[in-house]
């Protein structure tokens, strides 16, 4: 029963025009993206500072 209530609940949450969540899905892969260039950026410093020592 709460099941069907969350579900309910997320469906209402969700924007009625499929262009805004469009933009929404862009949005999140844009920052998906920043955070993979952020994460490679992090694990080469690593890399280099393990080099480094």
């Amino acid at each position: 029963m709460a099941c069907g209530w969350v579900v309910n609940r997320f469906l209402s949450e969700l924007p009625k025009e499929p262009d805004e969540l469009s933009k929404i899905q862009a949005r999140g892969m844009a920052d998906l993206r920043s955070l993979r260039k952020v994460i490679l950026k992090a694990d080469e410093q690593v890399v280099n500072r393990s080099f480094d020592e």
